[in-house]
């Protein structure tokens, strides 16, 4: 899974660049049309802030797009589970493809694994 950034998008697949074209952001189609105010605020924040928070904002798209998708009820909760399986292992030390972004914020902010997990839980209210 290709992990996301912000940006304001005219179009889907459109690269902005922030401050400079290493920072160039490719937004897939399924966010740019969820594109919202709150992540383009996140623009003003130092690079490395503003990358911990996109990998967190990320994270939870994704498991919200999951909960919202028009997919069978037991593939989302499915999917939900591989997420909290994921979450699991990686405050284990063995983070998965699908989390290896989240090590740095989780290590230099501490934010803690009940709190990724309660994200979840609230994505599984979505799905029932």
């Amino acid at each position: 899974m290709k992990r996301c950034g912000f940006g304001a998008c005219l179009r889907p697949g459109l690269a902005i660049a922030i401050a400079s074209p290493r920072e160039a952001i490719h937004l897939p189609a399924r966010m740019t049309s969820r594109l919202s105010r709150f992540a383009l605020a996140f623009l003003v924040l130092p690079r490395a802030k503003r990358r911990d928070m996109d990998v967190f904002y990320t994270f939870c798209r994704v498991v919200d797009d999951i909960a919202d998708s028009p997919g069978p009820r037991e593939e989302r909760r499915a999917a939900l589970a591989a997420w909290r399986s994921d979450i699991d292992a990686l405050y284990r030390g063995y983070p998965s493809v699908a989390t290896a972004d989240l090590a740095r914020p989780v290590r230099d902010f501490g934010l803690e694994k009940d709190d990724f997990l309660s994200v979840i839980d609230g994505m599984e209210m979505d799905v029932l």
